[in-house]
């Protein structure tokens, strides 16, 4: 009962529901559900149809002639179409539109427009829109004036019609209600509105306004609504304007920018709409107004007027005033009604920038990213909580806007101003704004301009915030002055637990000032001084408050000028500090000393928990707080190392080590082994880039054998070969703790990998193996692969820059096959080539599980014909196989293996239709790609739309299909030709630049002989010859849809050229033909001049750049004295002098069809008028 409930539903009840679905939906979804719905469909005759009229010539079947003229109530026309003949035909059909009501002719010309309404007696239109891209003129005004008296249309939207009182008089029977049109002067709307005297509904886009004085005839005009887009009326012609139109009810007035001067003129404004305009009932405007940068004004005091009672309570016109906040036209306002009308000028609009406002209805300022067309007094009042205007170049004039609307804001809790201009003045606006705000929690200021002066301003809001939690001040030339500022403030703050002060100017004098803050501040918890230069007694000196402060966590020193001995004072403090959770202290100059003093201090020290992790090099711009203690490019040494290693002996919390850079060698990895032997809590060490061998290597992993806890180990930059690795290996046999080796950049070679492979057959913890440039061939591949098929846990393999080759990647390919665990595999900088690509490609579609996520793959071209610009933009690429999709993410590898790989994507979302649309562009898939985009159509239900190059191939239902830019050759194009005898609604075929030869060309030839829908074929910049020319011509006799071909650089010559002429002669379908480039001769071109005297069809002949000389051009012209059909001829760039320029003349006195002729570049100082000649 519920399946059939639609069904039994009134048919006309069901044709209700027609109304809201469009066309094609009725036509060709809902008819083929069932016979009594396909019944319902064809009663219906209220369709809605939008149409371009090329498609509908060229394929007419497509809408059959019945819907069109009994059917279409409504109808969207596109006038794309390429002749006049073309045009003159649909302009028949649609004169037998029986129920047409509404019609909208989008880009016509006048004379398509003057011929549709000349002979338009029968057609009965409610509405009419004319959309041209050019302003009609006289002829056309009068032809569609003729028609509105013989029709009884009530509503016209001419976008480009400038209406001349004095030249265009509207019919005495016109009963129009609607009109929009263009442009419109001052002095003749009363003119218009005398003719026009049903009219109810006026709009126009340009209000002119050149002459003041308006000729008020004698009239009665029922017009209730107008809406001026560009208005530049003044209050004395708005008032006359107005007296013309007693039954005005409603009004919408977009003012055009600059015509309000002065704040003064819209209060007068203003005044003029409360006192005169108070009887219509609805009224929009939208006015922008420009201010004096030397005399800013606030929001608030532009609203001020607007809400008065008469606004808001009486005619509850709700208005907002707002800016954009980050452009550079900071200066202007733009003042409108809600709704919002959007002006055509007002390029911004759309666009997601950063605005802040004031509504009328509730005086209260917004800032957010809506467009001013979103606006809605439901979401009038949106604030974003945070608000980002990094890198927006905001100046001190910015923040004082912001500064307004912050100032009662109650939800915005993040500000980032990070990389502006803001200077001490914008702070000081800024800080005007905060100091009552108690939202904002964290506030960006690094990257600026302040100063010390600016560092005072902000010091002025510490005093009395009480919201501020995070505050950073990086970047902005604050020197000690500005940290004594903000010191003094943190002594009244108790908010504040972040202070970020990094890359500043700060030195010993400032340190001492934060020094005494600490001794009574204990809200701080976190500062950042890195990159400035405090120095030993700046250090010194903090050193001793933090060991009586008791909430800070982390300190920052980074690049701080810190020598031997000083950090002594440092260390003997922390020694005493039980709070203390990171230090960082890379970048200085602590040395074997300081190494020696900071390690007494880590052994008393039970509480940090990270000693120096993720060392960085930031640069000033992108400088973000650091919240380690990294003691990476320290200059240690092994000594270092070994006072550090000593300390750990007894901390019982450090579980990251990080030690990079410092030159510490086999004797510093035993200081490490040595701490490895007894430590419990380490978790993580990383000793890379330290000169350590395979002595190193040893003392590590014995101590590996006792450690039960670390779980990652990076040894990377060092001089490890394949004893090493050995060791290494032995260990991982028992060990199951480690999950993380990074071995990269080492030598451990082919052995090393062996030794390495035997040990992953029982060990159960290792995931991640990093192997990176360890010259690793395919003896040492084939070891690791071979474990990968069995029950390995290994996740991640990295193997770049080694020296693993196609046949690797073969046997590799081979495993991956039935691997079900590996995850990433990294194959970087290795010379495995397209071959080696297909290979692991094919493996990962058989692979039942699809484990693999991430394929990280190099190919290494060493060709010589590669060009150097495409070896420069090889690089890593990923190929994301997705579990249950095998969907390929974009590739760009160098050469064949580039396209080979875009073309295996594609194929595979085709084959297992797991996409409807593909976008493919310029990645030279070659012939074994076209194969697999061939192959895969054969399979797919669901593609409709193939983008190759901005142009597209369905599969089953395909129209268009282009493969330009992808060199598939003749191979490829023998496969894909299969395909296109499947494919039964192909109209359009582009196959340009593809490397296509005479073998490719027949077997397309092949492929189209029984084509009955194809209309465009273009076949331009391939090799395609004489033979080719001859078999694609033999079998496109037959053909009776083809209206163009583009044979345009194919190297057929004269004899191809005779063959083309020889189907010319016979062929009654086409109308646009491309020869150039072709080195057609004398010869060739008398072949084409006697078949153009047989052909009738041709509109179009293209033979730019061949070798046509006067001799050809005279004998080609005389032939064409009796063609009438030839409309373009372009046969520049020949040599065929100043003669055959003359000829070309004598030729134009005849023929009365051709009116378009080019011969550009065919002369030298030529004293003719003759150049490129267009007959309108």
């Amino acid at each position: 009962m519920e399946e059939s409930y639609l069904l039994n539903l009134p048919v006309e009840l069901l044709h209700r529901i027609f109304d809201f679905c469009d066309a094609q939906t009725i036509l060709c979804k809902i008819s083929g559900v069932c016979k009594k719905l396909h019944s319902i469909v064809n009663q219906y005759h209220r369709l809605h149809l939008k149409l371009d009229i090329h498609k509908y010539i060229t394929n007419e079947r497509s809408i059959p002639h019945h819907v069109l003229y009994n059917r279409v109530v409504s109808l969207t026309t596109w006038w794309t179409a390429r002749s006049e003949d073309q045009k003159e035909t649909f302009i028949s059909a649609l004169l037998q539109c029986t129920r047409l009501c509404h019609l909208t002719l989008r880009f016509i010309d006048d004379t398509s427009l003057q011929s549709l309404f000349i002979k338009a007696n029968n057609i009965k239109l409610v509405s009419l829109t004319i959309d041209s891209n050019h302003e009609p003129n006289n002829t056309t005004f009068e032809a569609v004036s003729l028609f509105l008296e013989k029709s009884n249309i009530q509503k016209l939207c001419w976008k480009n019609l400038r209406y001349k009182a004095e030249e265009m008089l509207w019919p005495k029977q016109c009963k129009l209600k609607f009109l929009s049109i263009g442009y419109c002067f001052y002095n003749q709307y009363a003119s218009l509105l005398h003719q026009l005297p049903y009219l109810e509904t006026f709009q126009v886009m340009n209000f002119f306004t050149h002459n003041n004085s308006m000729h008020v005839p004698s009239f009665n005009s029922q017009l209730t609504r107008l809406s001026i887009q560009y208005c530049s009326l003044s209050i004395e012609h708005l008032r006359s304007l107005i007296l013309q139109t007693p039954k005005l009810c409603e009004l919408k007035l977009t003012y055009y920018p600059d015509m309000f001067k002065s704040l003064m003129e819209i209060y007068e404004w203003e005044k003029f709409v409360r006192m005169e305009l108070s009887f219509l009932k609805k009224f929009q405007f939208f006015i922008p107004y420009k201010f004096s940068k030397n005399d800013p004004v606030r929001l608030d005091m532009i609203i001020a007027p607007f809400r008065d009672s008469f606004w808001l309570n009486e005619k509850r016109w709700f208005t907002v005033c707002d800016q954009t906040i980050e452009t550079y036209e900071i200066d202007k306002i733009s003042l409108f009604t809600i709704p919002f009308i959007k002006p055509v000028y007002h390029s911004i609009f759309g666009d997601r920038f950063v605005r802040c406002g004031i509504a009328s209805k509730d005086n209260i300022y917004y800032i957010n990213d809506q467009p001013e067309d979103e606006i809605t007094l439901d979401t009038v009042h949106h604030t974003l909580p945070v608000l980002n205007l990094t890198h927006k170049g905001l100046k001190d004039s910015h923040l004082q806007i912001l500064a307004h609307a912050l100032q009662n804001n109650q939800t915005t809790i993040e500000l980032n101003l990070f990389a502006n201009k803001i200077k001490a003045l914008g702070t000081q606006y800024l800080v005007e704004a905060l100091l009552n705000n108690t939202t904002l929690t964290k506030l960006n200021l690094d990257g600026n301009y302040m100063g010390d002066e600016g560092a005072k301003h902000i010091a002025d809001a510490l005093n009395t915030n009480q919201a501020l939690i995070t505050l950073s001040m990086a970047t902005n030339h604050i020197g000690d002055e500005g940290m004594s500022y903000i010191c003094k403030a943190l002594h009244k703050n108790i908010t504040l637990k972040e202070l970020d002060l990094h890359q500043n100017k700060i030195t010993n004098d400032g340190a001492i000032s934060l020094s005494e803050t600490l001794q009574n501040n204990n809200i701080l918890e976190k500062i950042n001084l890195a990159y400035n230069c405090i120095g030993d007694d700046g250090a010194r000196n903090v050193a001793i408050t933090l060991n009586k402060n008791p909430t800070v966590l982390m300190v920052n020193f980074n690049n701080n000028s810190i020598t031997v001995p000083e950090p002594k004072y440092l260390f003997d403090d922390l020694q005493q500090d039980m709070t203390l959770e990171e230090l960082d202290l890379h970048y200085n100059h602590i040395e074997v000393v300081g190494a020696k003093y900071l390690a007494d201090a880590l052994r008393k020290n039970i509480v940090i928990e990270s000693a120096s992790y993720y060392f960085r090099i930031i640069l000033w711009f992108f400088s973000q707080t650091l919240r380690t203690f990294n003691f990476c490019s320290s200059k240690i040494g092994s000594a270092g190392v070994h006072y550090i290693a000593e300390a750990l002996r007894y901390n019982t919390t450090l579980s990251k080590l990080k030690l990079d850079s410092n030159d510490s060698g086999d004797e510093g990895a035993k200081s490490i082994a040595d701490v490895l032997n007894t430590n419990k809590t380490l978790i993580a060490v990383s000793i890379a880039t330290n000169n350590i061998g395979d002595e190193g290597m040893s003392w590590l992993c014995k101590a590996l054998h006792k450690n039960i806890t670390l779980k990652e180990l990076d040894l990377r930059q060092n001089k490890i070969t394949a004893d090493g690795a050995k060791s290494l290996s032995q260990v991982l046999q028992n060990n199951n703790t480690l999950e993380k080796i990074n071995l990269a950049g080492n030598n451990i070679g082919d052995d090393g990998a062996r030794n390495l492979a035997t040990a992953l057959k029982t060990n159960t913890s290792v995931t991640i193996l990093n192997l990176n440039s360890n010259k690793i061939d395919i003896t040492g591949a084939q070891c690791l692969y071979d474990e990968l098929q069995k029950k390995t846990i290994l996740e991640e393999l990295n193997l770049r820059f080694n020296q693993i080759d196609i046949a690797g990647a073969k046997y590799l390919a081979d495993t991956l096959q039935e691997n079900t665990t590996l995850k990433t595999l990294d194959l970087f900088g290795n010379e495995i080539g397209a071959a080696g690509v297909y290979y692991l490609i094919e493996a990962l579609r058989n692979n039942p599980v699809q484990s693999l996520t991430e394929l990280i793959l190099y190919y290494s071209s060493n060709r010589e014909h590669e060009s150097k610009s495409r070896k420069s933009k090889a690089r890593e690429n990923v190929i994301s196989l997705l579990r249950n999709s095998a969907v390929f993410s974009q590739s760009d590898f160098e050469g064949d293996v580039c396209g080979y790989c875009e073309a295996l994507k594609i194929a595979e979302r085709i084959r297992k239709n797991l996409t409807s649309h593909e976008n493919f562009n310029k990645k030279y898939i070659g012939s074994a790609g076209a194969q697999y985009i061939g192959d895969a159509l054969r399979y797919n239900t669901t593609l409709r739309i193939l983008n190759l190059i901005n142009n597209s191939i369905s599969a089953n239902e395909a129209r268009d299909l282009c493969i330009q830019n992808n060199r598939i050759g003749d191979d490829g194009l023998t496969y894909l030709s299969s395909i296109l005898k499947d494919i039964k609604t192909l109209e359009t075929l582009i196959l340009s630049r593809v490397n296509m030869g005479p073998i490719g060309t027949e077997s397309l030839a092949n492929a189209l002989e029984n084509n009955t829908t194809l209309s465009i074929l273009r076949l331009n910049n391939n090799r395609i010859g004489v033979q080719g020319i001859q078999s694609l011509m033999i079998k496109l006799q037959r053909n009776k849809t083809l209206v163009e071909i583009d044979l345009s650089n194919n190297q057929i010559g004269n004899e191809g050229t005779q063959i083309v002429a020889d189907f010319l002669s016979t062929n009654t379908t086409l109308l646009k033909l491309n020869l150039g480039i072709n080195q057609i001769g004398l010869s060739g071109v008398k072949y084409l001049g006697d078949a153009l005297e047989k052909n009738t069809t041709l509109t179009s002949l293209y033979l730019r750049r061949n070798e046509i000389d006067q001799n050809g051009i005279e004998y080609f012209s005389q032939s064409l004295k009796g063609n009438q059909t030839l409309k373009q001829l372009d046969v520049s760039c020949n040599p065929i002098g100043y003669i055959g320029i003359e000829y070309l003349r004598d030729l134009l006195k005849s023929n009365t069809t051709l009116i378009e002729l080019k011969i550009g570049f065919n002369y030298e100082n030529y004293s003719g008028n003759l150049v490129n000649y267009t007959n309108s």
